[in-house]
């Protein structure tokens, strides 16, 4: 499928990357204030698509501590659709789109999320996140039949998924695939691996994220011993199913060989 939207210089790209890589770490901080103060400080933000998106994600992140949650995810929502009203990037509309279905299945209204997670694939099937969502609501709803084709679809139009970082995180852990990740053989089903497999995937992408940071660290620079990076050996017996795991001639998952994914996990 061809992707189509809104053309971007390289610079607006990056300034958008960093906009949202500014907010998404304050609202993992729960810091709410300081990122609607962060958005504030955008040029023209009540008229700025990637703005009042961000806006939405805020008060998104804050409902469920809210005192009002409806009203609050109502807030995000008009913020979300406003936003989707003002761009012409379809891409972009089928985030907030993929957004609007989230804050919906959050609040447990399972109809209204999927009819916006569909809407959002209507324009961007090659987008994870709106995928993850209806495999989400399946396992909700304990419907086997809707997650084996949700997962063929998910396959079929994001044949690389295993290749992000944080696709295989939400798989791996997020509590949404709790059912599915429990039932194995139906994981196998869909995946061509099992749980375990998906496991040894995601330790392997912690590790390279936690040597990316302590390469990092200069010890000499702060005169510290040598052996203040134990921390590594930890980190390593921490994550320890990915050796034996994907030594394991069973290891495997939809779309990747056994060899290709031992050479991805690094044994």
């Amino acid at each position: 499928m061809t992707k189509q939207g809104a053309s971007h210089t390289p610079s607006e790209s990056c300034d958008a990357g960093i906009f949202r890589a500014r907010v998404r770490l304050l609202l993992d901080l729960s810091l709410f204030r300081q990122a609607v103060a962060e958005i504030e400080q955008r040029v023209h933000w009540e008229r700025d698509p990637e703005s009042l998106r961000q806006l939405g994600l805020v008060m998104h992140r804050f409902a469920p501590r809210s005192r009002d949650r409806t009203c609050t995810y109502s807030c995000a929502r008009a913020l979300y659709r406003t936003a989707a009203a003002r761009t012409r990037d379809p891409a972009l509309r089928a985030e907030v789109l993929t957004l609007i279905g989230s804050s919906y299945f959050e609040e447990g209204r399972l109809d209204e999320a999927v009819a916006a997670f569909e809407a959002s694939l209507s324009l961007a099937r090659w987008k994870h996140a709106a995928h993850l969502g209806l495999i989400a609501i399946a396992c909700a709803q304990r419907d086997l039949a809707a997650i084996r084709r949700r997962c063929e679809h998910f396959g079929e139009d994001v044949p690389c998924w295993h290749l992000d970082r944080e696709v295989v995180a939400l798989l791996a852990a997020d509590p949404d695939f709790a059912f599915l990740r429990a039932a194995p053989a139906l994981f196998h089903e869909c995946f061509g691996g099992y749980p375990e497999h998906l496991q040894a995937l995601h330790d392997r992408y912690c590790i390279e994220a936690l040597d990316r940071a302590l390469d990092a660290f200069d010890t000499r620079e702060d005169g510290e011993p040598t052996d203040a990076l134990e921390v590594t050996k930890v980190v390593r017996r921490t994550f320890s199913s990915v050796g034996e795991i994907v030594c394991s001639s069973a290891c495997t998952l939809q779309g990747i060989s056994p060899d290709s994914l031992q050479a991805r996990i690094g044994f």
